[in-house]
């Protein structure tokens, strides 16, 4: 009895033990902040290094700050202290940094911008599994995995909504997935601000097209083209159906390394949205656009060239894509054709120009270098390398040239200016800017808008009749 009453009067005071998550938490909390603010910037600056932007540099930072953290104090305190304190820890450095640079974001200069509220939900919702992925595989190292599992388990079964979990993950997933691999590969921040008209009315298209847009009364559309086994993507302004009889002017943009065709349409580039509005603004004449595939069958990493490997990008776009494209619709011929780039599609559209001046008569390059690789071209690098071969290019067959970088491409900015200023002292036309960002598509998405401001100025409002004797287009009526 006295036993009894003795346990019944002592304090109900917690162990010790049970603070221990909450003390591990918060020290993981903390040295999150620490690491970030002590190594965040050298983190950043290694991934950018690396070939990539600004926000996908700060997204990697921040996911290796948590994960890293997650395991030490994992390692040292507890795992499940651990999870928690990394994972409000990606919410402080990484989530919440990146929400307020979303909400005070300039938009694409030029261009109507709308905010995208899927995107507003499922970049954030994307981030958290990039974070989630991360903080289990640093806190949950080899076997603690098998740990981890078995205790979520348990506590599943003894809860008669254990199911009610399970099923919201899974079916969170499959769009997280998607948010999260459009995050790592085009920027989170793109997929919050559509370039689109603000509520377009979507119709099927002709045969073979990807897609068609209503905007504004109007539609323009995205055909699909297979040449030589690889994948072409043509976007047809809303004036290509409206008028049988008019011809246009063709522009090829080249994506970078990685990067496939689709990158154009994707929430990075939205080129559709973009063309359609400054076509409509009438920044530029009415264009088609051509998006070829550029990867390599022996390596993806072709440069847009005829490599040391075995590629012939270069002969497949020149010679097989350009006289399909003519052949197929109603083009003005090569005084109205353009190539335009990105990164290493930079340096292919210069390239290409420059090796072929006769087929292309403008070229612009977005963030591009400026030298071949010797790893890729091998003993024609030299040949390759737009810096060393426009001096020999005849005074007569020189085309105007548009060379654009971002404000924190150092890398690229010299490069740039040594260009101009080299074949400025030839005679050439090059015209350099300079726009606010990194190597990422808000900055390529604002190089884009600039360069087609010249291209406007270049080839003006072309006439709308046909001329004489010249047969009807195969593809895209």
């Amino acid at each position: 009895m006295r036993g009894r009453l003795r346990q019944r009067v002592r304090p109900a005071w917690p162990r010790f033990g049970r603070l221990r998550p909450i003390a591990t938490g918060a020290a993981t909390l903390a040295a999150c902040a620490g690491a970030d603010r002590l190594w965040g910037p050298a983190l950043r600056d290694w991934v950018v290094g690396l070939g990539m932007d600004g926000e996908r540099a700060a997204l990697i930072a921040s996911l290796l700050v948590a994960g890293g953290a997650a395991l030490l104090a994992s390692a040292l305190a507890g795992i499940v202290g651990a999870r928690a304190g990394a994972a409000l820890g990606f919410l402080a450095i990484g989530l919440g940094p990146f929400l307020w640079r979303a909400a005070h974001l300039e938009t694409t200069p030029g261009l109507q911008a709308s905010r995208d509220l899927q995107g507003w939900v499922l970049q954030p919702l994307g981030m958290l599994l990039l974070a989630a992925v991360a903080v289990i595989a640093g806190a949950a190292i080899g076997d603690r995995v098998r740990v981890d599992v078995r205790t979520l388990w348990r506590s599943l079964r003894r809860s008669r909504w254990r199911w009610v979990p399970v099923a919201v993950v899974a079916a969170a997933i499959p769009f997280a997935g998607a948010a999260a691999a459009n995050a790592l590969q085009n920027g989170p921040i793109g997929s919050l601000y559509s370039y689109r008209d603000p509520q377009p009315a979507r119709a099927a298209g002709p045969v073979g097209a990807r897609e068609t847009v209503q905007a504004s009364g109007t539609r323009s559309r995205i055909d699909h083209m297979t040449v030589g086994g690889r994948s072409v993507l043509v976007y047809l302004p809303a004036a290509y159906a409206a008028d049988q009889q008019r011809r246009f002017a063709v522009v090829y943009l080249l994506h970078g390394f990685p990067g496939t065709v689709d990158q154009w349409l994707g929430s990075g580039a939205q080129v559709q949205g973009v063309l359609d509005q400054v076509i409509a603004a009438g920044t530029v004449p009415p264009l088609i656009a051509v998006m070829p595939d550029g990867n390599g069958s022996v390596s993806a990493d072709s440069e847009w060239g005829d490599t040391a490997r075995g590629d012939r990008v270069e002969d497949w776009l020149v010679r097989d894509v350009v006289p399909a494209l003519d052949a197929g619709y109603r083009t003005r011929g090569a005084e109205f054709r353009g190539i335009a780039g990105l990164s290493s599609g930079g340096f292919g559209a210069l390239n290409l120009a420059i090796r072929h001046p006769s087929t292309f008569r403008w070229a612009a390059s977005y963030s591009g270098f400026l030298l071949a690789r010797q790893d890729i071209f091998g003993a024609a690098w030299r040949a390759n390398s737009p810096l060393l071969t426009a001096p020999s290019v005849p005074p007569a067959m020189r085309m105007p040239l548009f060379v654009v970088t971002g404000s924190d491409e150092q890398n690229y900015l010299g490069g740039a200016q040594r260009f101009a200023t080299q074949l400025g002292g030839l005679g050439w036309t090059v015209d350099v800017e300079v726009v606010p960002g990194g190597h990422g598509w808000e900055t390529w998405r604002a190089e884009m808008v600039r360069s087609f401001m010249q291209l406007g100025q270049l080839w003006g409002s072309p006439t709308s009749a046909s001329p004489a004797g010249v047969p009807g287009p195969r593809h895209g009526n």
